[in-house]
């Protein structure tokens, strides 16, 4: 439980620094 909500949360910040990446600000 505990190990699977870590990974959708490192998962999460990943999706979200390629959005910032992908999309210059």
């Amino acid at each position: 439980g505990n190990f699977s909500n870590k990974r959708t949360e490192s998962r999460k910040h990943i999706f979200q620094i390629s959005k910032k990446e992908e999309v210059p600000h």
